[in-house]
């Protein structure tokens, strides 16, 4: 939490913690919880959990990270 009372998020990169900021700050979805192979979020009133199947790297040749789930 911040001074805001806010949860503060760090990521890899500053787009991963803009994109969190926005869904935070939009109430539209909550970031609760990541484990090494889970994902927790709040979609609107609902709780969704992912398994993390495979995480590819930000590289300079694709521009992108991606993270492939399972729900």
């Amino acid at each position: 939490m911040n001074i805001d009372n806010k949860v503060s998020y760090s990521g890899a990169s500053l787009d991963e913690v803009t994109f969190l900021e926005i869904c935070r700050d939009s109430d539209f979805v909550s970031f609760l919880e990541r484990s090494s192979d889970m994902i927790t979020i709040k979609v609107k009133d609902k709780i969704e959990k992912y398994q993390i199947l495979r995480v590819i790297e930000f590289t300079s040749d694709r521009k992108r990270m991606s993270v492939i789930v399972k729900n």
